[in-house]
């Protein structure tokens, strides 16, 4: 199935009011020949493709024709200026989405390059689920519960193409694959985009399921409670840490939110700065 390339973001005004109305019903067309034609999962797909892009164009567009019902998943909050974190610090980058306010709090460098350490887990995960073998499903699920790195390692390597077909699918720009998944970077705003693509395709999907299930200590022995983690009302979270752990980073999401930071330093400077960061944000 081709990627959609989202356009620039249109405001909304009587001017284009129009286009939007005829965009939303080509919209609608496509969604619906998909669900009556295709299995479960690809429908799924090409919805949130297809969703993705018109929020990036038309941002509350779905709103406008498609209320949200209670803990919907509103992309538009990724196509809203972020509001500024409480605090900043050197290294440090966040972003967090509201997904059902649309609120969007990022740090300056939320779209900048960082190391993808073990977040890009999930998108091997993803991969393996949509895509592998049946018999690969339980290795994935254990990849993303500890963290394992041989597990990762030996996914990879069987499913090289992984990480470069989820920045494709989900028009991930600043997360690029590398030939040792461990090297393969990313930006905290990618993540947090691909987490929320992943709840609206299936709140119950195996990536998110895993996540919610994560063992308390990973298979190298790190302790996974951390960042954004310790936020309130987070349901699954996947932590990344450097081998020499001077490199920490989470990805979490709640019913109506994703969040995702990464700083250098130690896991408790991660976790302090994500709270400091969100203060009256979130709660």
């Amino acid at each position: 199935m081709a990627v959609l390339s989202p356009a620039p973001a249109l405001a909304q005004s009587s001017g284009n009011a129009h286009l939007e109305d005829q965009v939303w019903n080509v919209r609608d067309q496509i969604v619906g020949f998909a669900e009556r034609h295709a299995d479960p999962a690809t429908a799924a797909h090409v919805r949130s493709m297809v969703d993705g892009a018109v929020d990036h164009s038309f941002p509350g567009a779905r709103a406008r024709h498609q209320p949200a019902a209670p803990g919907g998943v509103n992309f538009a909050g990724f196509y809203t200026p972020a509001a500024p974190p409480r605090m900043s610090s050197p290294g440090f980058e966040l972003t967090y989405v509201n997904l059902a306010s649309a609120m969007h709090v990022g740090s300056p460098g939320e779209h900048a390059r960082i190391p993808g350490l073990s977040l890009v887990k999930m998108m091997i995960a993803h991969y393996v689920f949509a895509h592998g073998h049946a018999a690969d499903f339980q290795k994935a699920t254990m990849m993303l519960q500890r963290s394992d790195d041989a597990a990762a390692s030996e996914l990879y390597a069987r499913y090289p193409d992984s990480i470069a077909w989820a920045t494709r699918t989900y028009g991930l720009r600043n997360t690029h694959a590398a030939p040792h998944w461990g090297f393969s970077t990313t930006s905290t705003y990618d993540m947090a985009f691909f987490l929320a693509s992943l709840m609206r395709e299936n709140p119950n999907g195996p990536v998110l399921n895993a996540l919610r299930t994560s063992a308390p200590i990973a298979s190298d022995g790190k302790p996974q409670n951390y960042g954004t983690a310790t936020l309130p009302r987070v349901q699954g979270t996947k932590w990344g840490w450097s081998d020499n752990h001077q490199n920490h980073s989470s990805a979490s999401f709640g019913a109506d939110f994703v969040v995702v930071a990464y700083s250098p330093g130690d896991a408790a400077r991660l976790t302090a700065l994500t709270h400091a960061a969100l203060a009256g944000y979130h709660s």
